[in-house]
Parts: structure tokens; sequence; C-alpha cells
């Protein structure tokens, strides 16, 4: 029998459902696509991102060799694009690890060129060489997939190591700066350097400057700052080099933005330098450029007057360690501004100071040394201030090398002009005044007694001078205000015999374990040298015998001005 033909509803039926399948299928598909290309651009735009920012980073760990530890110490997000600084292999911040452990991170020939460092009894040195990674802690994470989808193979390029150490403490501190080579290698292609500051006042029509000023180590001054440096600069503060200008005077470089246009603007910079420079001042100590970084902002400069006004702003920031980035504020609104009425007198106090400085304008009073038994001697140190200005606002002009090295000079020549032939003098300077006026000074029959400068001696320029003035009549001593192993290896190598033990360390030896155990070993070292004479500045009045007889100490002087 012949079967039935499909009824009319049945065939509407499965019509109607292959419709449906057909424009499930076909809306599926668009939902996949448009979810697929959103992946797709969401996925190009963190890459590009991460491109943009992925060109440089720095780590920084603390190495105590006699304990066998290793610590990060520096932020992880300062880097974050290296195994060991993501994934299941990453050196966390401020956790311990085995010395060994972390020098497994790099590959066998860069590990043993470092453990060749630390094991080392050199002190106080910089050591620099380029090194790789262990290419078995590379790791699969999500940030190793990104630096894949840029190209970015920051595990395979070479670090720039540095090395610092011997401290005082056994400890090294350990610098690791990466770049990456596919970032524009032509960055400063188009130079935004300022010869002269007074071309900012081409930049007048907007309504703000954004001014940024660093102080550059004392041994980078009088020296050309490369191209490699001025970068370093830009990366760290994650400056928009083509806002920017720089201009390097002296000791400072000015960082300064004349296209700002309105408040809103000028906020949203001043928040982000205020974050940015938070963030790296700990990590100032570890590099060999900046000493320290300040900023604030001003009206656009339109004549001279304004531009010394930009000078005398920045000076003032970096001489005022009261004004600090570190500290949150109430308000953005405030990041940056300052009391107008205090860089005013400053403006004045400094101007004072330059005008006295020029014409020698000092008060001398210099100080008899005499025996413990307050027997006076044939020898006097050299003491003089500025007429009229006291000497904590001194102390702050001196923190700018220029001032420092200008009141030194002005000094020594006040002092060798009143030189007298019968008395044995001692005249208190740095090395680096010593070393500029060395012909001139070194002919005279004085003791010219070298601080430190930036807190650290520069032995190589005090070995300079040693060879310099061996023949002639002038003598080299050395202030103490800090006793190192640096020292002591200088000074088994070095005849030096005029000391003087600073005001710092004597007060102390009554008071402080730690400073008299430190002296004492130093003046048991001295005694070794027959000839060496001793000072003690601003010894405890009526002190103890038994102090007096252990640290053997003979010749003492009073400094008033400290």
């Amino acid at each position: 029998m012949p079967s039935n033909p499909s009824s009319p509803n049945s065939n509407s039926n499965e019509i109607k459902q292959a419709i449906f399948i057909d424009s499930f299928a076909v809306i599926t598909f668009i939902l996949f696509a448009i979810f697929l290309a959103f992946c797709l651009i969401f996925a190009s735009f963190i890459a590009l991102r991460h491109k943009k920012t992925a060109y440089h980073g720095m780590s920084i760990f603390k190495i105590n060799v006699k304990e066998k530890w290793a610590i990060r110490v520096s932020p992880i997000k300062l880097s974050f694009y290296h195994s060991i600084d993501h994934g299941k292999h990453a050196l966390s911040e401020n956790k311990f690890y085995h010395i060994e452990e972390f020098l497994s991170y790099f590959d066998n020939n860069s590990a043993s060129e470092i453990r060749n460092v630390l094991q080392s009894n050199v002190t106080n040195k910089r050591f620099r060489f380029l090194a790789t990674l262990n290419r078995k802690h590379t790791n699969t994470s999500i940030q190793s997939f990104l630096n894949h989808l840029i190209n970015l193979e920051v595990d395979n390029s070479p670090l720039n190591v540095r090395i610092i150490g011997k401290n005082s403490d056994d400890s090294f501190y350990i610098t690791i700066n990466w770049r990456n080579n596919f970032h524009d290698s032509k960055i400063f292609a188009n130079k935004i350097e300022c010869h002269d500051i007074n071309e900012i006042i081409e930049f007048r029509k907007f309504k703000y400057l954004g001014v940024i000023a660093i102080k550059t180590r004392v041994k980078n001054i009088g020296k050309h700052v490369s191209d490699n440096e001025i970068k370093q600069v830009y990366e760290i503060l994650n400056l928009n080099k083509n806002k920017w200008k720089y201009i390097h005077e002296n000791e400072i470089i000015y960082l300064i933005n004349p296209f700002i246009k309105n408040n809103l603007a000028l906020k949203t910079i001043m928040k982000k330098l205020h974050k940015k420079v938070i963030e790296i001042t700990p990590l100032l100590p570890f590099n060999d450029l900046v000493k320290k970084i300040v900023f604030s902002y001003t009206k656009p400069a339109n004549n001279q007057s304004d531009i010394e006004y930009i000078q005398t702003l920045a000076k003032y920031l970096l001489v005022n360690d009261d004004i600090t980035f570190g500290q949150k504020h109430s308000s953005h609104d405030h990041i940056g501004s300052l009391d107008k009425a205090k860089l005013d007198l400053f403006k004045v106090k400094l101007v004072d100071f330059e005008s006295k400085i020029h014409a020698s304008s000092f008060i001398k009073n210099d100080a008899v040394v005499s025996e413990l038994s307050q027997k006076p001697t044939n020898m006097s140190v050299a003491l003089a201030k500025v007429a009229g200005i006291n000497q904590d606002d001194i102390n702050k002009f001196k923190f700018l090398h220029q001032y420092n090295l200008e009141l030194d000079e002005a000094l020594v020549k006040y002092h060798l002009d009143s030189i007298q032939t019968d008395k044995e003098l001692f005249i208190h300077t740095t090395d680096l005044c010593l070393f500029k006026n060395v012909d001139t000074f070194s002919k005279y029959s004085a003791n010219y007694i070298l601080h430190t400068y930036d807190n650290e001696n520069d032995f190589d320029i005090i070995q300079k001078l040693l060879q310099i003035i061996e023949t002639q009549k002038a003598k080299i001593g050395l202030y103490i205000t800090d006793i190192s192993t640096r020292l002591i290896q200088f000074l088994h190598s070095n005849k030096i015999d005029k000391f003087i033990i600073s005001s710092k360390l004597a007060s102390q030896i009554t008071t402080n374990t730690d400073v008299f155990l430190q002296i004492l070993h130093f003046s048991q070292f001295l005694r070794k040298n027959s000839n060496a004479t001793i000072l003690w500045e601003n010894v405890p009045e009526k002190i103890n015998s038994y102090y007096a007889k252990k640290l053997n100490i003979r010749y003492t002087y009073k400094n008033q001005y400290l």
C-alpha cells in the first residue's frame, strides 16, 4: 500500500526548524566573530601598551656572603618583565633566598663572574659587566605570553650588572638593568636639549612651566652628560620626550615642560611626577648620575628675570630637605606648589651669601691647638665664617657643589693671605678644591685637611694630590668623619701624617660604645705611624682620663662654628 504523502503542516514545521537552525548558526557565528575581534583588539591594546612601557627595567638585590642570603630590595614593578619578576620562578620582594638559589637564575658564566666578585676582599668598589639569565627558569605565565606576543625576548637579552661592595656589614648590592632593543633607538634623533636656559623664553605662550631639577653626583661635575644618561633620566621619570626639554648647567639638570595649557593638565602632570619621585627616590643611592630629584611649576618665562627665578626655584628645592615628596598630600592640587615667601627669603639670603664670598667678607677666629692639659702649642687651626649668615643656611648652600667649591676656595685664599710663619697651620678644605688649586696652594707651608663631599672620599684624587705635592711645602691630612675599611686600606698604602678626628666622632666617645670602639681601633692603627699628628675636635670637657689614655688623646682644639 503506498505511503501517505506528508501533510502541509509537517513540511511547514520542517522548513521553520531548518530556518531556525540556520539563523541560530549565523547569529552564533556573528557573535563568535565579534567576541574574537574584541579579544584581538584587547590583546593588541595590551600588547601595544606592554611594548610601550617594557623597554627598560631595574632590580636591586642585597647579598650577604657571610650569611649566604640574597634579598630583593627594589619593587618588582620597576622591572616586571623577566622570569625573575613574574610567574612561579619570581624572586619576591623582601624575601630571603639562599645565595646559590639566586645565582642559579644566571647562566654558568654570569653566575661565576658574580661569585668571583662576591668572594673577593675588595671593599667599596663598583664592578660592571654583562650577564645573561639561565634559560631553565623561563616560564609560561601570562606575562611571558605578552612578551612573546610583541617579540620581547627579555630573558635572552644581556643584562647590565653592577655590584657595589664590599660594605661595612659584609654585604654587596647588585643592580640589574636591562633595555629592550626594539625600543626606539632614535629617542633623541631630534634632540630637545637647550644649550642655554634662556631658550625657554621662546615658549611663553602657554600657561605654566613644569620644572624638574636634578642634582648630579659630584663625580659627574664638569663632565658632559651623555645622550644615554639623559635617556635613562627620561625613562626613570617616564617623561614624554616631545614635551620635556633639558638643560645641563654646572651640577644641575633642568627638565622643563613649557607646553602646559591649563590647570587640569598641570594637576595631572604634578600628580604623575609626585607618584614617580616617591617610587624612585629610595633607589637613587644606586644611581651613578642622580643625587636628588625635585619638581615644581611656575609661570612661563618672559625675560631674564624669569629665567633667574627658575634657577633660584630649582636651587631652593634642592637644598631644602624639609621639602619632601615622600609624604602624601591631602589634596593633589597642592603637589609641586611652594611657599613663595620662603622662596623670596631664600633668594635674598643666597644673593647675600654669593656677594660676601666674592668680597671675602669673613670673620676670622683661628683656634689654638692645646695639649689635653690645656697647654698651648705652636699649632693652630684656621677657622672663619661668612659674616652675617648663620651656619644652617651656609650648610644648605654648600649642598650645591658650586657654592661649596666657591666658599672653600675663598676661605683657603683668605687664610693663606694671613699665614704666620711661626705657626704650624691646619686649613680645612676638600679634595676637589685642593686639586683644582694645587699649583697655587701647594706653595704655602700649610696642612690641608681634606673633608669628604657627598659623604665619600675620592681616594683617587687624594692619591694624585699626594704625588703632586710630595716635594712641595704643603702637606695633606684627612678630616675623619667615618672610619671605613676602605680608609684603612688607603692609609696602609699611602703616607698621610696629619689627621683631625671630627667633632661628630669626638663628641660621642664617652656616650656611644660603638663609636668609641671604632676610634679605639683607628687610633691603635695610627700609633704605628710615629710621625702622625692627630688633633681632636671638640672633645667633651673634663674627659675621663680612661678615655684619654685609651685613645691616646694628646692635642685638642675647639671649633666654635660647629
